[in-house]
């Protein structure tokens, strides 16, 4: 049996209503924006999505979900990129070893079972993490365009008004770029931070109340047991021992280093 390949039109995939995800989009848009960031630096996807044929010009996206949202953000982000996709076909003939490959890969998926699960914090982290990259993938992806605009400079055939009307473009487009890139904010101070203030910075971080509650006790009790209100000390905060707080634990400890100071 051949395993071909096909490129299909965007507009030929039925509409994928939210309830036929394997996955709530919400939930998933900041890895959606930065694995199309992703498609954006490549130039397409490295995963083939499957599709099931519904007529002559017609498909249903069967597996691939993701990868396909993800393009289709990547195509709005970007609307150069091709509105066609290469995906793998399942056709009467191939369909019962398509959906046994399809079967197994999932049975071969890590079990969330066999894993500690994630607590908020965690996923906060991963979510602000995620973020982060995109925003990095984006910078990137901009930088490299702005380089390929400098080459017309190397180019002695220009003219004066040509090269006049590339700077200002190009000063277009740092400007813009600056924009999106998020002001690195102040330090909250520990030692003279109120705990309305602390507990305010720390929420307005992303972290959940619960968490913030704790790095606060944290805080308190290293304040008032004699012994200074060090890094060091409050990392004792996030072992077992007498000076344990509960759910101030390591993410919390790298957090709260984050977005606050002790001087």
């Amino acid at each position: 049996m051949e395993l071909r390949t096909f490129q299909i039109d965007l507009d030929s995939l039925e509409e994928i209503k939210p309830q036929q995800l394997p996955f709530n989009v919400e939930a998933k848009e900041a890895e959606l924006e930065y694995f199309a960031r992703s498609v954006i630096k490549l130039g397409g996807l490295l995963r083939i999505p499957v599709v099931e044929r519904t007529g002559i010009e017609s498909y249903r996206l069967i597996e691939g979900h993701f990868d396909y949202l993800a393009y289709l953000k990547a195509r709005e982000l970007n609307p150069d990129l091709p509105d066609r996709i290469r995906v793998f076909i399942m056709e009467k003939d191939n369909s019962e070893a398509v959906q046994t490959q399809l079967k197994a890969l999932k049975d071969l998926e890590p079990s969330n079972s066999n894993n500690f699960k994630s607590n908020d914090e965690d996923n906060n982290l991963k979510d602000l993490q995620v973020q982060v990259n995109s925003l990095r993938l984006y910078i990137e992806t901009e930088l490299k365009r702005i380089g390929d605009s400098l080459q017309p400079f190397l180019n002695p055939s220009k003219t004066d008004v040509e090269i006049k009307q590339l700077l200002e473009d190009l000063r277009a487009e740092v400007a813009e770029l600056r924009e999106i890139i998020p002001p690195k904010p102040e330090k909250i101070n520990l030692l003279s931070a109120s705990r309305n203030e602390l507990l305010d910075a720390l929420i307005e971080s992303g972290m959940k109340k619960q968490y913030a509650n704790a790095a606060s006790q944290a805080i308190e009790y290293w304040k008032d047991s004699g012994r200074g209100l060090t890094w060091t000390n409050l990392k004792k905060s996030t072992k077992k021992g007498d000076c344990r707080i509960t759910s101030f634990g390591e993410a919390t400890y790298r957090k709260l280093q984050e977005i606050a100071e002790i001087k």
